[in-house]
Formats: structure tokens, C-alpha cells, sequence
């Protein structure tokens, strides 16, 4: 999981590679948070993404990558559309509602697929430059 310190509009987002192993464990991980009944809150270790991943987006510019991911599912709590990204430098929490946290499973579940190049994220259409996306690679 990375982003790129860039200003660039196109640059803007996050971006999200797995290896095989990792993408089963965190579509585990995702499936125990749809079937629990109450909150659920992850902190998964997270390395950072090789050079070659780096240069798939095509884009240029210094990465800045996270060493944990916090997921959180506070069920019941938040609107099924929630999505929300905050990051710190060592740490990135991604807050979602179910709806969003199906998104997230699918959308590891087709990068395991080989199919990338496509972006989740929150349901508006704006300019605004604060939406956050997560870029599949």
C-alpha cells in the first residue's frame, strides 16, 4: 500500500498490490468481519511495495508507504457507504461501512484474478482533491 508524494491529480489516491498469500489472508480477515455481529478492528504489517510494483501505475514521484494497514468495520455504527482513509506516517486506517468492506473483498478477490488497474472508494463524482481512492495493481 503506498501513494505518491505528487500533486499530480492523477497521482492523488492510494494504490494497493497483493501477493497471493497476502490476498488470502486479508480476504479471511474481511470474510470474519462480514460475519461477526459486532465491531471489528485489524491491524495488519504491511511492506512496502518493490520497485517493479512501483512503476506499474506508471506514475512518477517518491512513494510514501505505511508499515500498517488498521482496518475498521464499526458495524452498526457507520452508514453501509462508509469510506474513509486517514493516514499517519506509519500507520493508515481505512474505516468502512459493509457495503464498502464487500467492495474492498472483491476488489482483492480480482486482483488475485489478475484483473487491476480499477479504483474503489467513496460514491460521489466531485473534484474534490480530499477524496481518497484505492488504486488495485
Amino acid at each position: 500500500m503506498w501513494r505518491y508524494e505528487s500533486l499530480k491529480k492523477e497521482a492523488l489516491g492510494w494504490h494497493f498490490s497483493v501477493d497471493d498469500e497476502g490476498g488470502e489472508s486479508l480476504l479471511c480477515l474481511l470474510d470474519l468481519f462480514c460475519q461477526a455481529r459486532w465491531p471489528c478492528t485489524a491491524t495488519v504489517r504491511i511492506t512496502r511495495p518493490t520497485e517493479e510494483i512501483l512503476r506499474v501505475p506508471g506514475m512518477l514521484g517518491r512513494a510514501i508507504a505505511p508499515a500498517r494497514l488498521r482496518i475498521q468495520f464499526p458495524r452498526g455504527a457507520v452508514a453501509d457507504e462508509t469510506w474513509s482513509i486517514e493516514s499517519a506516517k506509519t500507520e493508515m486506517k481505512l474505516v468502512l461501512g459493509a457495503h464498502k468492506l464487500r467492495e474492498l473483498s472483491d476488489a482483492i478477490q480480482s486482483l488475485l484474478e489478475n484483473q487491476n488497474d480499477f479504483a474503489i472508494g467513496p460514491n460521489v463524482e466531485s473534484d474534490d482533491s480530499n477524496i481518497q481512492f484505492l488504486w488495485f495493481w
